[in-house]
């Protein structure tokens, strides 16, 4: 099934919110950060499953079963991805930061850079150009265009390196 654009947009974004919220507060876990993250968007009930939620965050014409469920599977595979691949993100964002190191690195752009890294690096199925447009598009939304140029530059860097290594 072809996957609406818009939607993995949505999905990207709330991803980079909970794993934010979950870097920010490491006490709260990845299933509570995803819920306070959905729910501030949606109409939730204490009873609202991480499916209602989802649903509640995509537009009416996107609030199918299926397109739902794809949404879910890839907010889970996303967050859950990049929290277990923490460690080796981190390892190939590090050395593409030229001045910067990892621990001086704003949060924003340090969580943004994860998702992306994520994607570029573990998602075979995805065009880099996009998962690089979304990530900047963050950085523009969450940060400031400077942000912006910088995620892209060590995104860019990033798959140069992967595709050097084919």
């Amino acid at each position: 099934m072809t996957k609406p654009l818009a939607v993995r947009s949505i999905v990207r974004e709330k991803a980079y919110q909970s794993l934010y919220l979950k870097a920010s507060r490491p006490q709260v876990s990845l299933d509570q950060a995803l819920i306070q993250v959905l729910a501030s968007q949606g109409e939730a009930s204490d009873q609202a499953s991480l499916g209602d939620l989802v649903q509640a965050n995509l537009p009416e014409e996107y609030q199918t079963k299926a397109i739902v469920q794809d949404a879910l599977d890839y907010l889970l595979t996303l967050t859950a991805g990049v929290l277990d691949h923490e460690e080796y993100l981190d390892k190939q964002i590090g050395p593409q930061l030229k001045k910067r190191s990892l621990n001086r690195l704003d949060q924003t752009d340090h969580v943004i850079l994860q998702v992306a890294s994520y994607e570029l690096l573990f998602q075979e199925d995805l065009a880099p150009s996009v998962v690089i447009d979304e990530a900047i598009e963050l950085a523009k939304r969450f940060n400031d265009d400077k942000s912006s140029k910088f995620i892209n530059g060590v995104l860019q860097a990033i798959l140069d390196s992967k595709e050097a290594g084919k």
